[in-house]
């Protein structure tokens, strides 16, 4: 049926990808965002194109998981390459509280609610709650840090939410690993103790030592030798971020972890050089393009009956997930954090959920066998999630965002003000 109407999809294309670049200056001053404009662009495709064919997310897994998954490797690579931050502790500290405290209590909380409420089996509760942890770097444009070489000023909260989607998304690979051996194998302590050091300590190392050896090089062959470039090919990044990520795959290390840690490096190589900005650039048109297509093509999946597995628990128990587990599980991992509470609270509100689900579940349901009924409810609740956090998040987003920045404005006046009358003092008594 794509085929014999070839010609149609290819002008709806066009006028989608239009949209990208014009949507974002009509919108500005509405409620509604690009990724809702385009889910409801999808829904109406489906709903008047009457032949338009039936997609089966667990039957065609493996097409989502292969768009989902480069579309997301190029945002890990943009997130990466904006962050240029030291590795001290005192930065990081929020950061790998999020990751270390708070992913690992949500994705238990989340198994146990879907195992008690829904009657998932181990194996899919401990799915759910790998496939929902993660903070996508896809969708949260909004919250992140600027660009390279940006006029604008980043600060704590943009940070922490930047390096905590740049990482997480690796992270969540262990519990997806952990929770297709338990279906596949079933629960022992050989196999925990398995999964413990080759999914989850030397596979997560060998990310991070791929990621590091290939940004560094990359950097020293582009910065640090006498020969000139033309620092004008955008597409280098998409060489980095394929290159990286292929390499640490073959050597079986997470590739997710790799592309970002790559990134960051390769900032650091020459931190203030202006081409971090080209590759930035470069890469988020790319992303925006296939964000565009998946996000159309989830409108599609809602209009064919993608909740239609959705009861009212699994309903509550996604509120549940966006209203109360993240905000409340992630404000109390940030406790001594050195954050003030203004700062935690919208940190945790604003974990936004995404494309990087989506993958994760094909990838899931690709390589590991689940019983087709958990299947066909994680699917639902999934998307039910994701589409709750693209309308509340992408309005909030926003807003809670200037607030920040105008509040961060604020203080810092405040700041230099109280600091100008005290230097006038000093100088007066002196005289």
């Amino acid at each position: 049926m794509l085929i014999e109407n070839y010609h149609y999809l290819i002008a709806f294309l066009g006028f989608a990808f239009l949209g990208v670049a014009l949507l974002p200056a009509y919108l500005k001053n509405s409620y509604l965002t690009l990724p809702i404009v385009y889910i409801g662009l999808g829904f109406l495709l489906s709903y008047i194109w009457k032949n338009f064919p039936a997609i089966d997310p667990v039957k065609k897994n493996l097409l989502i998981e292969k768009i989902t998954e480069i579309t997301v490797i190029l945002s890990l690579m943009g997130a990466g390459i904006k962050i240029s931050q030291s590795l001290k502790w005192k930065i990081w500290r929020p950061t790998i509280r999020l990751l270390l405290v708070a992913m690992p209590l949500f994705i238990g909380l989340i198994a146990i609610l879907s195992n008690v409420y829904l009657g998932f089996s181990l194996g899919a509760a401990i799915l759910l709650g790998a496939v929902l942890a993660p903070t996508d770097p896809v969708l949260a444009g909004d919250v992140q840090v600027s660009s390279p070489k940006s006029k604008k000023k980043d600060n704590k909260v943009r940070f922490v939410l930047t390096s905590e989607a740049g990482l997480n998304d690796g992270l969540a690979f262990p519990f997806v690993y952990l929770a297709g051996f338990i279906v596949m194998e079933g629960f022992s302590s050989k196999l925990l103790f398995d999964w413990f050091t080759y999914e989850f300590l030397y596979k997560i190392i060998i990310g991070i030592i791929v990621g590091l050896v290939c940004g560094k090089l990359i950097g020293f062959l582009l910065f640090n030798t006498k020969t000139k470039f033309d620092y004008q090919d955008g597409f280098v990044a998409i060489a980095i971020t394929f290159l990286t990520y292929g390499l640490s795959e073959i050597v079986h290390g997470y590739g997710f972890i790799a592309v970002f840690v790559a990134a960051y490096f390769f900032r650091k190589s020459e931190a203030n050089h202006e081409y971090h900005k080209q590759l930035h650039d470069f890469t988020e048109q790319i992303e925006k393009l296939l964000v565009c297509i998946l996000l159309i093509l989830f409108g599609i999946l809602l209009q064919q009956g993608l909740l239609n597995y959705l009861t009212f628990s699994a309903a509550v128990i996604g509120v549940v997930i966006i209203l109360i587990l993240r905000p409340l599980i992630s404000f109390l991992s940030l406790w001594k954090s050195g954050l003030n509470n203004k700062e935690k609270w919208t940190i945790s509100i604003l974990g936004i959920k995404g494309i990087g689900s989506f993958y994760y579940l094909a990838f899931a349901l690709h390589n590991f066998t689940f019983e087709s009924l958990d299947t066909r409810m994680i699917w639902s609740l999934v998307g039910f999630v994701i589409l709750i956090s693209v309308i509340l998040h992408g309005i909030a987003a926003p807003i809670m965002m200037a607030k920040h920045d105008d509040f961060i404005k604020f203080r810092n006046k405040k700041t230099a003000s109280k600091e100008t009358v005290s230097f006038k003092s000093k100088n007066q008594k002196h005289y």
